[in-house]
C-alpha cells in the first residue's frame, strides 16, 4: 500500500510577536542603562578637562626651566567655558591658550600663577594655590581639585 504524506514546509524567520517581545527587552534594559551612562559621560567630561589644566599648568612650568624665564599663567573663568594663557616676557608673548571643552564643567581657585626660571611657584593669586573643577551633572560631591605647590609641583587631589 501507498502512502501519500504532504511535504512539510518550514517557514523560515520570526513572528510579528516574537519582534515584539524583543523590541520590548530592548527598551527595559536601554532604560535601566542610561542613567549609569550619562553619569560616565559627565566624569569623562570632567577628568578630559582635569587633565588639559594639569598638562597647561606642567607646560608653564616646563618652559619656565627651559627659557630660564617667568612664565605667566592667566586663568579665566567668567565665561561659559574656562580659558588659560601662558605667556613670558615683555611685552608678553603667548606660549599657548587652553579652552574648556565642556560647558558644564566649571573651574575655580586661583586666576594667576607665575613660575620662576627654576620651575618654583614665584607668585599665586590665592594662599593655597587650588584649582577646583566640577561638572554641574554630578554636583559638589565629584569635585576635582589642581593643586600647586610651593616648588612648582602640580598635583591631582580628588
Amino acid at each position: 500500500m501507498l502512502q501519500f504524506t504532504a511535504p512539510q514546509h518550514r517557514v523560515k524567520g520570526f513572528t510579528l510577536l516574537e519582534l515584539l517581545i524583543a523590541l520590548a527587552v530592548a527598551g527595559i534594559l536601554a532604560a535601566l542603562v542610561a542613567p549609569p551612562f550619562s553619569g560616565f559621560l559627565a566624569r569623562q567630561q570632567l577628568r578630559s578637562d582635569l587633565n588639559e589644566v594639569v598638562s597647561v599648568l606642567s607646560f608653564a612650568r616646563s618652559e619656565a626651566i627651559k627659557r630660564r624665564a617667568d612664565v605667566t599663567v592667566d586663568i579665566d573663568s567668567s565665561g561659559d567655558t574656562w580659558n588659560i594663557g601662558v605667556s613670558f616676557g615683555s611685552p608678553s608673548e603667548t606660549l599657548r591658550v587652553a579652552n574648556g571643552r565642556q560647558q558644564a564643567v566649571t573651574l575655580t581657585g586661583i586666576s594667576q600663577v607665575v613660575f620662576n626660571s627654576l620651575g618654583a611657584m614665584e607668585s599665586c593669586s590665592t594662599s593655597d594655590c587650588q584649582l577646583e573643577l566640577n561638572h554641574s551633572r554630578l554636583g559638589d560631591d565629584k569635585t576635582e581639585v589642581v593643586t600647586i605647590s610651593p616648588a612648582g609641583g602640580v598635583r591631582r587631589e580628588g
